[in-house]
């Protein structure tokens, strides 16, 4: 009788168990969502060769497809990922694929507490696209902390040969490699990474580092603060870099042009060969390696020692001025004025142009090390 007693007091007593387990996994699961677990990805086509990418917060990973259409997987996260609409379709002859954040504040705890961004997004999940520098559409605040949206759409592009894609975007990061496009990058706060493409290559950020290792398209970065590295670059067409903030360094580059401008920040090139050189910068070095002969050099510092070599049997018309620091030379050159703060002569042949100018620092000229 005890026995048989005992029996369903164990199966009570088991079922309960089971009861509390089930509580404790669906509890668990709702603190993962809640904490930004990711769901499974979903996968959109966006037919034709120009395409535009928009979304506030998340990752951004573009890789070589094998479709014959851009293939974006989109994976929401946050407490409030359910809040989130991706929709797709033409936007001003583009194929475009748009993220829908509602209300006018998201929140990005990577962001931490003290940070805030703002930005105009139209109805229809668009910004950045004003041509006529009017901003339009409500005013959307990306912030580290609360109230708001708490989610992000972390994206995977897999991008076939011959694209034009546009990707705009807001706060996160990007990672970008052997991609054989057109591509545009434009973020408010975004570092990018790129490796080996294939084609041309322009981003322009509010703040975030860009490095890019191994390109054979044209280059254009411009940042509002952030450094700069570009190594491995060989191209038929221009580099361009325009940082209001940042250091740019560089090894191993060939272009038609080389052009490097930073409000503030050192600049160092490594093995150079390009036609055309222009490096400014309002404050900060300047440290040039030139493996080939050019037809124009300009070099200007506001404030910075500038250090440039040269290859053997270099030939350019030669003006340096500095305002405050001496001018080393080890070049042979035929001298016309030699001062302290000046020096003007012929290098060479004569046939390309030199200009260096620093208002304070010390100009050294060299022979290139072998």
């Amino acid at each position: 009788m005890s026995a048989r007693a005992g029996r369903p007091i164990a199966g009570a007593h088991g079922t309960g168990l089971l009861r509390i387990l089930i509580l404790v996994l669906a509890g668990a699961a709702l603190a993962a969502a809640s904490a930004g677990a990711s769901v499974d990805p979903v996968r959109y086509a966006l037919t034709g060769r120009n395409v535009t990418v928009y979304n506030l917060v998340g990752s951004l990973e573009i890789l070589p497809g094998t479709a014959s259409s851009v293939v974006a997987e989109v994976t929401l996260r946050g407490a409030d990922a359910s809040r989130l609409k991706v929709e797709k379709g033409t936007v001003r002859g583009r194929e475009a694929l748009r993220v829908l954040y509602p209300g006018d504040r998201v929140v990005v705890p990577s962001m931490g507490s003290h940070s805030t961004s703002t930005m105009r997004v139209s109805d229809d999940g668009t910004f950045g696209d004003d041509r006529d520098g009017h901003e339009r559409g409500r005013k959307v605040t990306l912030s580290g902390r609360g109230p708001g949206v708490e989610a992000s759409a972390d994206v995977k592009l897999l991008v076939p040969p011959g694209t034009d894609l546009i990707v705009r975007w807001g706060h996160g990061e990007a990672s970008v490699s052997r991609v054989d496009a057109d591509l545009t990058l434009d973020g408010a706060s975004m570092p990018i990474r790129a490796v080996e493409l294939h084609g041309a290559f322009h981003a322009d950020i509010g703040s975030g580092s860009v490095d890019v290792v191994g390109c054979e398209g044209a280059i254009g970065v411009d940042t509002g603060s952030g450094r700069v590295h570009l190594r491995d670059v060989h191209t038929r067409g221009d580099i361009a870099v325009d940082t209001g903030s940042g250091d740019v360094s560089g090894e191993s580059l060939s272009a038609a042009s080389v052009a490097i401008d930073t409000g503030s920040g050192s600049i160092a090139l490594e093995s150079v060969q390009a036609k055309s050189v222009t490096l400014d910068t309002g404050s900060g070095s300047i440290d040039l390696d030139l493996s080939e002969d050019v037809s124009m050099l300009v070099v200007e510092s506001g404030s910075g020692d500038v250090t440039v070599s040269f290859p053997h049997g270099v030939g350019a018309q030669l003006s340096v001025e500095t305002g405050s620091g001496g001018i080393h030379s080890e070049l042979a050159l035929e001298t016309q004025v030699r001062k302290h703060d000046a020096l003007v002569g012929r290098i060479g042949d004569g046939h390309g142009t030199i200009e260096i100018e620093t208002g304070s620092g010390t100009v050294t000229l060299r022979e290139r090390k072998l």
